[in-house]
């Protein structure tokens, strides 16, 4: 990926913030997680603050909240592990992403069935619990 200074990207349902550790690397100006999870965003943010301490120069913000209940359209790149979210979540979380702009991408481990997305690229990748495919989508 381009380094860019102006890129946003957003983890959804960040987890412990390996994630956001990566978008930092990939030159990400603004870095933002989102955990549901209190105790695994306790951790994200403890690895967060450590990783800023040495990598200055880049806005990161987590957060321990309902994905739905933040404002994430203004997110370049769109991370989603997606495996374990119900049907009903991802159907509200794609009428979120609606409102994301032309040519935003979602990185998606299942296929989104939304006309004003576009797969264009999969693969099957190994993963530290077993295999998975995944997804990157492209906003119309």
């Amino acid at each position: 990926m381009k380094r860019d200074e102006d890129k946003v990207f957003w983890d959804l349902g960040c987890g412990t913030g390996k994630a956001l550790i990566v978008a930092s690397l990939c030159g990400f100006s603004e870095i933002c997680g989102v955990e549901l999870l209190e105790t695994l965003c306790k951790v994200a943010k403890e690895i967060i603050e450590k990783y800023i301490k040495t990598n200055k120069g880049q806005l990161f913000k987590v957060i321990c909240n309902n994905i739905l209940k933040e404002d994430w359209v203004n997110a370049d790149i769109v991370y989603i592990s997606s495996i374990c979210f119900s049907d009903e979540l991802m159907n509200d979380i794609i009428e979120k992403a609606r409102g994301l702009r032309k040519g935003a991408r979602v990185i998606s481990l299942t296929q989104w069935e939304a006309k004003d997305f576009e797969v264009i690229y999969k693969k099957t990748l190994k993963m530290t619990w077993g295999k998975a495919q995944v997804f990157i989508m492209e906003k119309h």
